[in-house]
């Protein structure tokens, strides 16, 4: 604002209004883009900062031009009471820029019309913008999911899904990605990438035109954390879900504003038969078109599984589960950071919970969660199943692979083994958050967790991983 006052009321002789001319006109013209590019520049990112350079400079110039000196200077000086974009965000996320692909870009016409209208097209109007880009995108992606299914449909329909897969679990922001990405070295096994989940509908034929351009459009880093990301890294199925309409909890990340509808599908219990119908029936195809492009056995990742493995285990016969644990105190509060960073950049709403209600979120999607999988591995066979640490993984990478694959009867890791220990090495840089937890929300924490704290090995005071968990075990 003194910006403002300072370039639009001139000094001296300036004063007398006879005086204007155009180039004082041009010169409040100027001055206008200058605020106008600043308000851009951060709403769109850093990089986009030489608006308002170049607004300067011009402003500048267009001063000197009609001799005047002084308020050039005077202009160029009040610049420093403007707000400046900084070089780097306040926030410790990491930028997702506008262009980027959220979710919702993989759906066709029909599932995105049905997630609008389920929660009464209550768009933020602020996000009209990634509302009609996803609109567009869906009227493509129902052409060609429309060509798939002329060219691979009945292949699809008759794709067994053998040998089953082997699902890594655990609740979000616990490892399953870091274990994920270690396991999908070994070249025996397939995985569902980044762009086979964005395009679920039509990867088959659609792939050799979108993976340059995602390459192009997604940024190296995921907003909540420092893990790469890359179109061929390997990527959670439940995305793929979400694109292709599936019944899924995600659907709240888009209206993180509405009541929550999905603790059913993290468990399984009391589900609408319709509503399983439904999901088994996406999860099935879309397993089936990644064994006909692969033809090996899929090693697959979701934390929304984690409550499922007692149904998975019945769906799909010989399933295998590995599931990851970590510190509940840790694990709660980057829980916490994951949604408000995916509500701020995959919502179609800005989201306006409190904090107090995102912590009630996180802790009623941990009990549904956990429900289901602490009854679920009762139903499982020895060597069926086995359960890890996050910390051990992170301090004996190699050894936990040769465990996993001893228990779980995958064949020689040897090989692995020297792979995984390469690329942990090469992790040097990842650092994860490091938090200053009050004890009161310490104690909060456990109070709810606890029987986590029991079931995986961790203190149930502190949340700390304990050196010899005694129930860390596989039943074989």
């Amino acid at each position: 604002m003194n910006f403002w006052l300072v370039a639009s009321s001139p000094r001296g002789a300036d004063q007398n209004p006879s005086r204007k001319s155009a180039g004082d006109r041009l010169c409040n013209y100027c001055l206008f883009g200058e605020l106008l590019s600043n308000h851009v520049a951060r709403m769109v990112s850093i990089r986009y900062a030489i608006l308002m350079g170049s607004g300067r400079l011009w402003i500048i110039v267009q001063f000197l031009a009609t001799g005047r000196q002084n308020r050039a200077i005077a202009a160029f000086k009040s610049l420093e009471n403007l707000p400046k974009v900084s070089a780097k965000p306040a926030s410790t996320a990491n930028r997702y820029p506008f262009y980027s692909p959220r979710f919702w870009n993989g759906m066709r016409m029909g599932d995105y019309a049905a997630l609008l209208s389920s929660h009464r097209f209550a768009v933020s109007w602020q996000r009209l913008p990634m509302f009609f880009l996803v609109g567009g995108c869906a009227v493509g992606n129902s052409v060609l999911a429309a060509l798939q299914q002329w060219r691979f449909g009945k292949r699809i329909q008759h794709q067994p899904i053998e040998p089953a897969p082997i699902f890594v679990v655990g609740h979000w922001r616990s490892g399953t990605t870091l274990l994920h990405e270690l396991l999908s070295l070994d070249d025996r096994f397939g995985y569902p990438t980044t762009l086979e989940c964005f395009l679920p509908h039509h990867f088959l034929v659609s792939e050799p035109v979108f993976r340059p351009l995602l390459k192009v459009l997604l940024p190296s880093k995921r907003p909540m954390d420092n893990m790469p990301t890359g179109v061929d890294l390997p990527q959670e199925d439940e995305f793929a879900l979400v694109a292709m309409g599936a019944p899924s909890p995600y659907q709240q990340i888009a209206f993180p504003n509405q009541p929550a509808r999905g603790a059913a599908l993290l468990n399984m219990e009391g589900l609408d038969p319709k509503v399983e119908a439904a999901f088994a029936d996406n999860l099935t195809r879309f397993l089936q078109s990644l064994m006909l492009k692969k033809n090996k056995r899929l090693i697959l990742k979701s934390p929304t599984h984690t409550g499922r493995i007692a149904w998975l285990a019945k769906r799909y016969p010989g399933s295998k589960f590995i599931h990851i644990a970590r510190n509940p105190v840790e694990v709660f509060l980057s829980t916490k950071r994951l949604w408000r960073r995916l509500h701020e950049v995959q919502g179609l709403q800005i989201p306006r919970y409190s904090d107090d209600e995102l912590s009630e979120a996180v802790h009623r999607d941990y009990q549904a969660m956990y429900h289901g999988y602490l009854n679920g591995r009762r139903a499982l066979e020895p060597g069926q199943w086995l359960e890890v640490q996050f910390e051990q993984l992170l301090t004996d990478a190699p050894g936990i692979i040769r465990q996993i694959y001893q228990t779980l009867n995958l064949g020689d890791s040897t090989h692995l083994e020297s792979d995984v220990a390469k690329n942990m090495s090469q992790r040097h840089s990842y650092q994860g958050e490091n938090y200053q937890v009050p004890q009161e929300t310490v104690a909060d924490v456990m109070r709810r967790w606890g029987q986590y704290a029991l079931a995986f090995g961790y203190d149930v005071n502190t949340g700390e991983c304990l050196a010899e968990p005694s129930e860390l075990r596989s039943r074989a």
